[in-house]
């Protein structure tokens, strides 16, 4: 079975195994297009402030500040299971919006952990970045070495000297330093993972919304419903991790 690139991505990314590659790509029981049931739920429920529009970007979004759900046209005009899981998790975000407020109001006022949140997407980031550039740099490092050893021989006795005499003064600075340094690095990663767990705790939210909702209106039957849990769950997880995941939803 040759796979829709669009799907192909999403199966990538997100490391699923063939067997549910297939069954998320079956008819689901409404066999409604995906677009089409975002506009029967949201029009049944009284939210008409709330559009279903085309993305040209192919990705699949509720947008706060616009108000509408953004659908990729293979997600808009597909009846598979996936589609609709999609959709559904789509419209549970706009769904969300007075979850969203209490979460909001609970975090805004601290202002600080948004601040040292971003240093620790930083940190993070420079990790990755020195791991990527660590083979680069040790051959540098050793052209240098070769380059500069006579030289780095004659200075050698005069900076252990310097050193000797500097040490009742640099070493305890020196220790300060990186224990106040140490203390706002773990400060600062352990609230960019707290940040992640939120975003976590909201996309689950969404999609429980999402599935509760397919189950109302009858999309799916009890195994494809289990079929989607499995799907979105997967999906959820990615927002704990750095991820190139954009594609999907948001």
């Amino acid at each position: 079975m040759t796979l829709n690139p669009y799907w192909h991505n999403f199966f990538q990314e997100l490391r699923l195994k063939p067997s549910l590659q297939h069954q998320l790509l079956e008819v689901s029981l409404a066999e409604i297009s995906a677009a089409e049931m975002s506009r029967v739920i949201l029009r049944d429920l009284g939210r008409t402030d709330v559009k279903v529009c085309f993305t040209q970007d192919h990705q699949n979004c509720y947008s706060p500040m616009l108000n509408f759900v953004g659908l990729s046209k293979d997600v808009a005009n597909s009846n598979s299971i996936i589609a609709v899981a999609l959709a559904a998790h789509e419209v549970g975000h706009a769904l969300q919006m007075k979850f969203m407020e209490n979460l909001g109001k609970s975090f805004n006022h601290l202002k600080i952990f948004n601040y040292l949140s971003m240093v620790g997407y930083m940190f993070l980031f420079g990790f990755k970045i020195s791991q990527a550039l660590s083979p680069f740099g040790y051959a540098i490092q050793r052209q240098r070495q070769r380059q500069s050893y006579q030289w780095f021989q004659k200075i050698k006795l005069f900076q252990l000297v310097v050193s000797l005499l500097l040490i009742p003064i640099t070493l305890p600075l020196a220790i300060f330093c990186l224990v106040i340094y140490t203390i706002f690095m773990l400060v600062s990663i352990l609230c960019t993972l707290i940040s992640r767990l939120l975003i976590f705790i909201t996309e689950i939210h969404a999609s429980v919304i999402g599935l509760r909702l397919l189950q109302q209106y009858k999309i799916l039957d009890r195994k494809q419903q289990n079929i989607a849990r499995k799907f979105l769950f997967h999906c959820a997880l990615t927002y704990l991790r750095s991820s190139r995941l954009y594609l999907l939803f948001a």
